[in-house]
């Protein structure tokens, strides 16, 4: 059997795909809890009739032969509503205003299990920095309990051990 050579580029490209299958779902699951409370928010609502009003106004202006640039200034509600919650971060914020507290309420959880799972990632990563060699970091990551050679070996779709990426759930 021929030896194989495991690179520190092997370690964490295996650390990336085990803290994408984490992140990935949790950052959706943030997502759509956020948007559902926005938008089941009246002042929503509200916004969201305003704006179609604008949209209704920049077609006629457009029509009426002032071009197209007040239509191209507009910016859809669904991408408004995506750079809200992409910029709500709660992990370091204690006491939010009360207009925006439910919202808070709702991202807070997911925040901080996202900030552990980044902060387990990035030690990791470390880790794999600091040892002599690829096989160096799979040892030390294995006794850590997330076992690069099983990963290595596993085929696809196979469910594997992450508790050294949760985070401490």
């Amino acid at each position: 059997m021929p030896k194989i050579n495991i690179t520190k580029s092997a370690v964490r490209d295996f650390v990336r795909s085990e803290y994408l299958k984490r992140y990935e779902p949790l950052k959706k699951a943030r997502t759509e809890a956020l948007r559902n409370a926005v938008e089941a928010s009246s002042l929503f609502v509200k916004f969201k009739d305003l704006l179609s009003s604008a949209e209704s106004v920049a077609n006629a202006l457009e029509k009426a032969g002032y071009g197209s640039t007040f239509k191209q200034s507009l910016v859809s509600c669904d991408v408004m509503l995506n750079r809200m919650i992409s910029n709500l971060w709660t992990a370091r914020i204690d006491s939010p205003k009360d207009e925006i507290k439910l919202l808070y309420t709702i991202a807070k959880p997911y925040d901080e299990k996202l900030e552990k799972l980044e902060n387990a990632y990035q030690s990791a990563r470390r880790v794999i920095d600091a040892a002599p060699g690829g096989k160096a970091a799979a040892d030390i990551l294995k006794s850590s309990g997330l076992d690069f050679y099983e990963w290595q070996n596993t085929d696809k779709g196979t469910t594997l051990d992450l508790s050294a990426l949760k985070g401490g759930d």
